[in-house]
């Protein structure tokens, strides 16, 4: 048996998705957040939610923006 399936409209699935995207990057926010709250810097950089220890040893600007070296 078939169904009516009703044709895509363009401009309401854009603004769906971009609903959606809203809600995961909030979500995200809010994860983050709580982590950053509740573990150390060590932890962190185990979960892969931060890099401690970083220096700076050089920033170039070029085709693009800035370049930096890290050591």
């Amino acid at each position: 048996m078939k169904q009516n399936v009703k044709p895509l409209d363009a401009a309401e699935f854009a603004k769906k998705q971009l609903e959606l995207l809203e809600k995961e990057r909030l979500a995200e926010v809010a994860e983050i957040s709580d982590a950053i709250t509740h573990y150390s810097p060590h932890q962190l950089q185990t979960r892969g939610l931060a890099l401690l220890n970083l220096v700076i040893s050089s920033v170039r600007t070029g085709l693009g923006g800035k370049t930096y070296a890290l050591i």
